[in-house]
Formats: C-alpha cells, structure tokens, sequence
C-alpha cells in the first residue's frame, strides 16, 4: 500500500490541486451565445435584459465577457429561473439584443472547494477535519474474501491498489496529478462493480467529466469482458463529448427506443388478437355450416389460442395493446 497522508498534508495538496484546476478553467473559459435579449428595465446597476437561456451555469458567474462582434463588454448575471437569464450591462444595446456570444470563468465551485478547504484547515476540532482523518485511516473493513480484481494488466501498482480499496472500504478517495491514470482506474473500478452485480451512481460537477468517465467504464467493461449489457447504462443529463459509443446510453435515446419497442409490439400483438378473432369467427360460422376444420385449421387456430393464453388471456392482451 502507499504511504498515507496526514490531514495537513492532505488539505495542502488538496487546495493545490483545486488551483490547478481553476488555473485550466481560466485558460480555457465556458462559452454560449444567447439570442433575443429583450430590454426590461433599468436600475441603478445597469440596463437589464432577458434571455432564453437553458446553461444553469452562467448564473453563478461573478462576471462574463458580451461580445457583440464589433466590440466586447462586461455583463453581471443578475437571475435565472424558468430557463431565463438576466443580464445586467453597464449601458444599453437597443431594445433587443438579436445575439450576443458569452464566455465566462466557470469555476464557481473549484472556488467555494478551495475556500472551504482553506477554512477546514484551521478547524482540527471540527467534524470535518475529524472526517477526513477517518477517511485517511479507515477503519480495517471485514471481509470473509476479498473480491476478486479484474484488470487489463496494465495498471501499476498504486492503481492497482485504488481497485483493492475501492472493493472493500466504504469510502475511498483517489488524488493524483494529470496523466497518471485516475479516469481509466475510475473505469476499472465500476466495471468491477458492475462485474459484482452492483448498481453504480456516477456523478461529477461537469457533463465533460461525466461523458469521459462513462467512456472510460465502457472500455473498461469491453476489455474485461464483463457479462453485462451496456445499454443498461444511462447518461442522463446533457452530454458534452459527442462520442458515439454514448448515443445508445442518452436518457433520451433509450426513452425513444422503448417507446419505439413498445409501439412495434402493440402493433404485433393486434396483429395476433385480429387473427385471433377472425379464426374464431370462421370456425364458429365453419361448424354452424356443418363443415369440419382441416389439421391445417385446426393447427392454425390451436397455436393462434396458445399464443392468446400465452399473453394472459384476451383480457390482457387488448389491455396490453391500448398501453
């Protein structure tokens, strides 16, 4: 195992990984770019309007940059609701505002992280710093067997024991610099998981992050060869990366696809209960004639029942049908 760190330690490399976050974010800032702005009103900190707008993050920016093409001006976000933002300029723009591009630091959050751990830091005492020490010296966990890891050979060794500590500790927190392979390992981790039949919430406070670590599970999953069907994955939300091995696991996707499912088999099974109603309908009027049913019919009609008890019923069939 590796070496484990204090608290102190840990809060310090923490906050300078955060910073190393918020350092790319600053170089590489988020961007949209509204139409429509309509003018509402003035106030004493600017000239306001409102867009439709359906990116929650713009709001928790202190400030962003309004280009307008033949110049760039600062704009405060002053509201969102109801996939609406306001803006705030310090001058107006006309009473509509036909477009406007948008980029902004969005590292709301890596910030708040930094501000607290910096505060946790000077709190030994607080339930907080207790936390993280536990989670830096867990308690032994125990385990009859310690599962199996599955892996494709190529971890070394520190990764290799990320995949050992997530299988048996409760909580495990994984740092390391970039390129060190923490997206692949996380991959590991929750193909092993769902090689135990386990049910894996995956979250992460960016859709980028969210689409390259679901990449990284479905690599993981293929090379394992994990006895599992991928379309039981679901990537809920807005994808960010437009990768194709996704498009199976958008929400939105598979909705359609059961709907489709659902229709293509409504429409079978009408098909079955039509033929049905017609067999009984000829037989019936077959034997008021007088005549016999052939081994034709009669294996005909004998597989058209079967397939009706086999659904339920003729009951459960027209439900299943109109739902």
């Amino acid at each position: 195992m590796g070496r484990i760190m204090d608290v102190n330690e840990f809060l310090k490399n923490a906050i300078y990984a955060v910073e190393k976050e918020i350092e790319a974010v600053i170089e590489r800032p988020s961007e949209e770019v509204l139409y429509n702005g309509k003018k509402t009103d003035s106030v004493l900190d600017g000239v306001r309007y409102i867009f439709d707008c359906s990116n929650a993050s713009i709001q928790y920016a202190e400030i962003v940059s309004a280009d307008f093409g033949d110049k760039t001006v600062k704009a405060v976000p002053v509201d969102f609701s109801d996939n609406k933002l306001t803006l705030s300029f310090d001058n107006a723009h006309g009473k509509e505002i036909d477009s406007v591009h948008l980029s902004w630091e969005n590292d709301f959050i890596l910030q708040r992280i930094k501000s607290r751990l910096k505060v946790i830091q000077t709190e030994e005492d607080s339930e907080s710093y207790q936390r993280i020490s536990r989670m830096l010296r867990p308690e032994p966990v125990e385990v009859d067997e310690a599962p199996s890891i599955f892996e494709d050979g190529k971890r070394n060794e520190a990764q290799i024991n990320a995949l050992k500590m997530s299988a048996v500790q409760p909580v495990c927190f994984i740092w390391g610099p970039p390129g060190t392979g923490k997206t692949s390992t996380l991959g590991y981790i929750i193909a092993n998981y769902l090689k135990r039949g386990k049910r894996v919430l995956f979250v992460s406070n960016t859709n980028r992050a969210v689409d390259i670590g679901l990449i990284s599970t479905i690599e993981a999953v293929t090379l394992m060869d994990v006895f599992f069907d991928l379309e039981h994955l679901t990537r809920y939300g807005e994808a960010a990366l437009p990768d194709y091995k996704m498009e199976m696991l958008l929400f939105e996707n598979q909705i359609q696809k059961f709907v489709s499912s659902r229709k293509e088999k409504a429409i079978e099974l009408a098909g079955v209960m039509d033929r049905w109603k017609l067999a009984e309908k000829e037989t019936e009027q077959k034997l008021r004639d007088g005549y016999h049913l052939s081994d034709e019919e009669e294996a005909q009609l004998l597989t058209l029942q079967t397939e009706v008890k086999r659904q339920g019923g003729e009951a459960a069939l027209e439900e299943r049908i109109a739902n």
